[in-house]
C-alpha cells in the first residue's frame, strides 16, 4: 500500500503505462479513479440503518384453531413473548 503522495503518483503513472502497453484505452484509468472516489464519498455519507439491536415490533396473529401449538414452538426457539391464548397452552 502506497502511503506518500509522491509514491502514489509514481504508482499511478506506472499502472497507466502498463495498461497502455496491454492495449487498454487511456480513459479506463480515469474511469476507475472516478468510480473509486465516488464509492468512498458514498460510503462516508451512508448511515447505518439501526444503531441498536434491541429494535422490537409487535405482530398480531388472528385466531386459527390448532395454530397455537405451532406458534408456541416458534416462540420458544426465538425467545418471543406473546399475549393471550398462545401462552395458555
Amino acid at each position: 500500500m502506497v502511503t506518500e503522495e509522491q509514491d502514489r503518483q509514481a504508482e499511478e503513472v506506472h499502472i497507466q503505462e502498463a495498461l497502455s502497453r496491454r492495449g487498454y484505452p487511456e480513459w479506463t484509468m480515469k474511469r476507475v479513479k472516478l468510480d473509486t472516489e465516488f464509492q468512498k464519498e458514498r460510503a462516508k455519507k451512508k448511515k447505518p440503518k439501526h444503531k441498536s439491536v434491541d429494535h422490537k415490533t409487535s405482530v398480531v396473529i388472528p385466531y386459527v384453531e390448532g395454530f397455537g401449538g405451532r406458534c408456541q414452538g416458534v416462540q420458544k426457539v426465538w425467545h418471543l413473548h406473546g399475549h393471550g391464548a398462545l401462552n395458555d397452552y
